[in-house]
C-alpha cells in the first residue's frame, strides 16, 4: 500500500512537470550473488550450487523524463535460474516490479528504489532427492549506476549499461511469522534500451 501511494504522488509531480516526456524501455540482464539454496547433484555426477540472487531478468516498462535531469522508471519482468540435464531440471523463477528514481549527470544516471519479488519459487525434478519450496512475496531496494553507451540513434533513442546492487530476503512460505530468513543481496549487470 505505501508503494502504490509512493507511485501515485511520483506520477502526480511528473505530470505536472514543464517539462516531461513519457518513453518505454526494455532491460535484459544478469545478477550473482545471494545466500545458497542448496548443492544438487545430477545423475551424471555433477553438482550445482544455486545462489539465492542468481538470475536473468528481462523486462520492460515505461519512463518519465522531466527537465532532462530526472527520471523515474517503472518495469514489470521476470528473473528466472534454470539448469537442464537430459531429463532433469532446476528453475528458480519470479515476478519482478521495480520502481527507480534516478538522477541523470552528463551520460552517468544514479538511482534508487522499491523492487518487489512475486511468487518466488524453487523447482526440481532429479533422480536425487531435491525438495520444491515456494517463497513469500519479498520486497526490498535496488541501487543502481547506468552509463549511457555510445551508441545512441538519436539523443532520444538510446542504450545503457547498469550496474546495480539488490538487497531482498526471501521466507519460504510455511515460514509464515518466523525471523528466519534467506538473504538474496546481490550484483546485476543489465543492458537497458530508452525510446522517447
Amino acid at each position: 500500500m505505501h508503494l502504490f501511494t509512493l507511485y501515485l504522488a511520483l506520477m502526480l509531480f511528473v505530470s505536472t512537470s514543464s517539462s516531461t516526456e513519457l518513453g518505454s524501455t526494455f532491460g535484459m540482464g544478469i545478477e550473482y550473488g545471494g545466500q545458497s539454496i542448496g548443492s544438487y547433484e545430477f545423475s551424471d555426477g555433477t553438482t550445482k550450487d544455486i545462489k539465492s540472487n542468481e538470475g536473468t531478468i528481462i523486462y520492460g516498462g515505461i519512463s518519465y523524463s522531466f527537465n532532462n535531469k530526472y527520471y523515474i522508471k517503472t518495469v514489470g519482468g521476470t528473473k528466472f535460474k534454470s539448469i537442464i540435464q537430459k531429463n532433469e531440471y532446476i528453475l528458480f523463477k519470479r515476478y519482478l516490479l521495480e520502481l527507480n528514481l534516478q538522477r541523470k549527470i552528463g551520460k552517468h544516471y544514479l538511482g534508487i528504489g522499491p523492487i518487489a519479488h512475486i511468487l518466488p519459487k524453487f523447482n526440481c525434478d532429479m533422480a536425487a532427492p531435491c525438495s520444491s519450496n515456494s517463497y513469500e512475496h519479498a520486497f526490498g531496494l535496488a541501487v543502481q549506476y547506468e552509463y549511457k553507451l555510445p551508441t545512441e540513434i538519436t539523443d532520444k533513442n538510446y542504450l545503457t549499461m547498469a550496474l546495480r546492487y539488490t538487497y531482498i530476503d526471501y521466507k519460504l512460505d510455511i515460514y509464515k511469522g518466523n525471523p528466519s530468513s534467506l538473504s538474496a543481496n546481490g550484483i546485476g549487470l543489465i543492458v537497458n534500451m530508452y525510446y522517447y
